[in-house]
């Protein structure tokens, strides 16, 4: 399915907002760019978390997922973009509002709620939220990464990361996927076994792809 200008104006307007925030934050915190090279796909991923600009409540949190199959050709192309402006209500607790976008559904503004907690060794985020597109949506995405110190250079770096949508109108699944990252850290730069599985629609058409992960952070 085509996207509709319209749709497309919405994303720029939305990723120079994003921008802008990155360029204003006092302290920067990185941001993680992943390529995976895999038997039967592409894929690239960035992950966005960052205070707003002097203010320790306010947080933009964005996770933006590419893949395409390894042709020439755009058929394979999957795109999905949540992006949300959190506030903190209690000790990594949040709400959240923001928007969604893929390619076939498009720009569609969500609500929902935010956790997060993290320690030199351990990240986990969830966000559950409600999509506003057609018959409304639940979603809920989930990362875990576990990080221990091997030596004074190396780090183990693992990640497990989850999403599942599902419309309540035609009470069916939407699309899910399963991530698994296996490898070393080494001061910027991550890099080892990555495993992705895919689901799409009602009928949950599968798609896999194994391979190998490159990620550092900007």
């Amino acid at each position: 399915m085509a996207i509709k200008n319209n749709q497309l104006l919405s994303f720029v307007i939305f990723l120079a907002f994003t921008l802008d925030i990155n360029a204003q934050e006092l302290a920067p915190k990185p941001i993680p760019i992943e390529l995976v090279l895999g038997n039967n796909r592409i894929g690239l991923q960035s992950i966005i978390n960052k205070n707003l600009p002097e203010n320790n409540r306010f947080t933009f949190f964005s996770v933006t997922n590419f893949e395409s199959e390894l042709s020439q050709y755009a058929k394979g192309l999957d795109f999905i973009n949540n992006s949300q402006i959190s506030y903190e209500i209690y000790k990594g607790f949040a709400l959240s509002t923001g928007g969604n976008f893929t390619k076939v559904t498009g720009l569609s503004p969500t609500m929902g709620l935010q956790y997060v907690f993290a320690n030199p060794s351990w990240l986990f985020v969830a966000t559950p939220n409600l999509i506003f597109t057609t018959g409304t949506t639940a979603s809920i995405l989930a990362i875990l990464e576990y990080k221990p110190t091997l030596t004074n250079q190396l780090t183990l770096y693992s990640r497990i990361q989850c999403l599942y949508n599902h419309n309540f109108k035609s009470s069916t699944h939407k699309r899910s996927y399963v991530q698994i990252r296996m490898g070393i850290e080494y001061k910027k730069y991550q890099f080892g076994l990555a495993s992705n599985i895919d689901y799409f629609g009602p009928d949950k058409s599968f798609k896999e792809n194994y391979g190998v992960f490159m990620r550092t952070n900007l």
